[in-house]
Formats: structure tokens, sequence, C-alpha cells
């Protein structure tokens, strides 16, 4: 039977907090790369949820407005027929589940 002494087992106990500490950062550096890969993937699936529930409102030209989301802030860029469109497009962008805000750079033909 083989016998430790004090400090052989100390150093040994040290030795496996420092490696267990390492992992753990690693473990959390993996899972934050993964958060981020996932967040672009919500993102774009955020703009096209977005997309999709302003080309079901009839009052809009929903194919001129790009929707450009990033960590549930939407952006709205185009064109819109009249300035009551910019404020129903921010409306519709609102109601979509993960949409934390929303921001305009809509423009009326009636301006252009």
């Amino acid at each position: 039977m083989s016998r430790f002494s004090g400090s052989t087992l100390l150093a040994s106990v040290r030795a496996l907090t420092v490696v267990a500490g390492a992992l753990t950062a690693m473990s959390g550096l993996v899972v934050a790369s993964h958060a981020q890969a996932a967040g672009t993937v919500d993102d774009t699936s955020l703009a096209a949820q977005v997309k999709e529930t302003l080309s079901h409102d009839d009052n809009l030209q929903a194919q001129d407005i790009k929707v450009v989301a990033q960590a549930g802030r939407v952006h709205l860029s185009g064109w819109v027929t009249d300035p009551a469109d910019v404020q129903e497009a921010m409306h519709d962008a609102m109601k979509v589940p993960g949409v934390t805000s929303v921001d305009s750079n809509l423009h009326t033909w009636a301006s252009k």
C-alpha cells in the first residue's frame, strides 16, 4: 500500500483545483460562444418573423420595408405610403414575441 505525505496530498489537491478551475473557465467560453452563435440565428429568425408579420398587414406594402434585428431590437427602414404607415409598421413589429424595441428609418413616398 502506498502512502502519501500530507504535503504531497495537498499539492495534488491544489493541482486538481487549478485544473478544475481552468476547465470551468473553458466551459464558460464554450457556452458564451454558443450563445453568440445562437443570438445570430435568433436575430435572423426574429427579423424574418417581423417581416412576415408586416407582410400580413394589408395596409402596408411590406416589400418596401427592410427589417434588421439585433438582440431583440428591431430596425425598420425603407418606404411606406403615408406617415400613418410608419406607426402601423412599428406597432406591428412590437407585437412579435422577442422584440424589445423598434427603431424606424421609414420614409413616405410623398417625401421622396
